[in-house]
């Protein structure tokens, strides 16, 4: 490692709620505070004014400054039934788009897009509160194809495209004069101690990453690699992937013998296992925003790589799913889940064909098991999932897009592989917002997302969402 990076966040909570639960000092109401008393924002409590406030009651464990608000969960740990507001936040950028949730542990981090300063949104489940973090990450982090993986108490950034013509690429040098270059580059963040890392580029590959995760000692990443520099669109190269191992920071690369070719399929990590399925085979010249367009290119065929023995063993594919892309694929207890996907038969969003159907793949026997639609989400334009390991369930949603409404509405179910069983989620009281992000916390659903405004005119600045606990 070459360098350290400290970074300073402020707290920003705008929940509606009680107070921080401090010992009261003299004047025992809560802020804001009648005439005579002032608020001391480390205790969150009002008191005679002239009086000094402690000087570290309100501190956090991190050293920020506490939130002045909070509606954090009773101490009975009572469960709504429904869906409940979470704090929300209002900042200008917010319109701009953030990126999708990176989870990490016991809060989840939204990137903003294309801007110079490394802006970033953290919300924390227990403290239900938001962090602005400015020029907290990296500008290298926010290219396109950058890989980034959570290993359980770190997170690992690698790789990507850049456009040096657009915002926030001052550092890259780019001596040809052509618009997209590799980004070879790529960090470690420590959020305990909220401290960044660089990586050894020795070995690493040049690659724009697909997919990727955590098999317990190495992050795995794959994708398209790099060609040379090049003007226009960006094209890729032929698929490769590469193992990183934070504890030594070292790479190895993954052997190329029997390895899948394609992309826009699947890379779930089950452990020293990464299943490769579907997809599209990589065709030479083709640029990254160009998507497969007829049936025949796709594929139901794919492999299992073991990061064991550096083995890739093909997958059957007797009971497997139709060739498709752009499929819901989750981990699932050893086994993976794939659910929905396209044919691609165009490249317009609207007049895609989607499958409403799925499977289950075991490596152990190399089997594939069909999974009953009774229930699940309804076909729409588009579906994404995640696991909630501590209820053995799979969330799956669909978005529902309605002409000129502008933010969509969400179906939402939950399928229990153990009863081949999906069931389906009233979404009643929850508002449409842009860009719904669903994330698990270990106990509840969260629905976070770019709220919308009062007025269709006015940009949206507020992030915020609601909270399911089943």
């Amino acid at each position: 490692m070459k360098f350290t990076h400290y970074s300073c966040f402020t707290v920003l909570a705008f929940a509606v709620g009680a107070c921080v639960n401090h010992v009261p000092i003299e004047g025992g109401m809560p802020c804001p505070c009648a005439d005579g008393y002032t608020c001391c924002t480390t205790t969150n409590q009002c008191q005679p004014t002239g009086q000094t406030c402690p000087a570290d009651a309100g501190a956090t464990p991190d050293g920020s400054i506490a939130p002045l608000w909070t509606d954090a969960r009773p101490s009975n740990d009572a469960k709504p039934s429904k869906w409940q507001p979470i704090a929300s936040v209002s900042l200008d950028w917010i319109s701009s788009g953030p990126s999708q949730p990176l989870v990490m542990g016991d809060r989840v981090t939204f990137r903003e897009f294309y801007n110079e300063t490394g802006r970033a949104l953290t919300y924390r489940f227990a403290q239900n509160d938001w962090l602005q973090q400015e020029g907290h990450w990296p500008e290298q982090a926010y290219s396109t194809g950058v890989g980034l993986v959570w290993t359980g108490s770190q997170v690992v950034y690698w790789g990507g495209v850049v456009d040096t013509t657009g915002p926030g690429w001052r550092g890259v040098v780019n001596p040809t004069g052509s618009e997209f270059v590799c980004n070879n580059l790529g960090g470690v963040y420590s959020p305990a101690t909220d401290t960044w890392s660089t990586i050894d580029t020795t070995g690493a590959p040049s690659l724009a990453v697909d997919g990727g995760g955590f098999t317990g000692n190495e992050v795995v990443l794959r994708g398209s690699s790099c060609l040379p520099q090049q003007s226009g669109e960006p094209v890729p190269g032929p698929v490769i992937g590469a193992l990183y191992n934070p504890a030594t920071d070292t790479w190895r690369n993954m052997s190329t013998v029997n390895a899948p070719t394609t992309t826009n399929g699947t890379d779930v990590v089950l452990g020293e296992k990464v299943v490769c399925w579907g997809g599209a085979p990589y065709i030479a010249g083709q640029a990254y925003t160009e998507t497969p367009t007829q049936l025949s290119e796709l594929t139901n065929s794919g492999a299992v790589y073991n990061a064991a023995d550096d083995t890739w063993t093909a997958m059957s594919t007797i009971n497997a799913p139709s060739p498709r892309s752009g499929m819901v694929a989750l981990a699932m207890r050893g086994k993976m889940f794939i659910w929905g996907g396209t044919d691609g038969t165009t490249n317009s969003l609207a007049e895609q064909n989607y499958f409403h159907d799925g499977g289950i793949f075991d490596p152990e026997p190399n089997t594939w098991t069909s999974i009953s639609n009774e229930g699940s989400p309804p076909t729409y334009n588009g579906w994404s999932g995640l696991w909630a390991e501590e209820q053995g369930l799979a969330y799956v949603w669909a978005f529902i897009w309605t002409p000129g409404a502008g933010f969509p509405d969400v179906a939402l179910s939950t399928y229990d592989p153990s009863a081949d069983r999906w069931t389906s989620i009233d979404v009643t009281g929850l508002p449409r917002m842009l860009s719904t992000n669903f994330v698990w916390t270990g106990r509840d659903l969260l629905a976070v997302g770019v709220l919308a405004p009062a007025s269709t005119t006015t940009p949206p600045t507020t992030m915020g969402g609601f909270r399911y606990t089943p």
